[in-house]
């Protein structure tokens, strides 16, 4: 999946926002250089893989994280769990004997790939009580957990403090 998509495609989705407030804040009163993000549960686990992310979030001043929470999915290679849940995606689109996988999933209408979606989710919730998308080290993007990235000191930052 990887060589034909992008991995992280939410965190990518979520840097462009960043990048349009940066650069459009001050049409609403804001200031470039004071953009702040909040965020609780998997919007402080996103605002995590932000920080230590490659390039890292440089234009924001301020985060508040109110209990960051997502799954590690730290196995990039083909057999992976990031991969297995392709596996499991392009067998519920019947995709799975396509030579071509990813462009199978292309090809299906926005309805049956939703579908296809939810059936995976309901299903990983069931067996696991996990839900099977969440960031994962893709070797571009992120390149490490956060929590070894904070542990390493391989984020860049200009402060961070913990508020008990």
């Amino acid at each position: 999946m990887v060589k034909n998509g992008a991995a992280n495609a939410g965190l990518w989705d979520q840097r462009a926002l960043v990048d349009f407030v940066t650069n459009h804040i001050d049409s609403f009163g804001g200031r470039a250089d004071s953009i702040s993000l909040w965020g609780e549960s998997a919007g402080a686990g996103s605002i995590l893989h932000h920080l230590t992310s490659s390039p890292p979030i440089s234009n924001v001043q301020t985060v508040v994280l109110q209990s960051p929470a997502y799954l590690w999915q730290w196995n990039p290679k083909n057999d992976g769990y990031p991969a297995e849940i392709y596996d499991k995606l392009t067998a519920a689109c019947k995709c799975n004997t396509s030579t071509d996988t990813f462009k199978c999933l292309q090809k299906l209408p926005v309805k049956q790939l939703q579908a296809c979606n939810a059936e995976i989710i309901n299903s990983e919730l069931q067996d696991t009580g996990l839900i099977p998308f969440n960031p994962a080290i893709d070797e571009v993007f992120i390149k490490d957990l956060p929590t070894v990235s904070f542990q390493k000191g391989t984020f860049k930052t200009r402060q961070l403090r913990h508020f008990p």
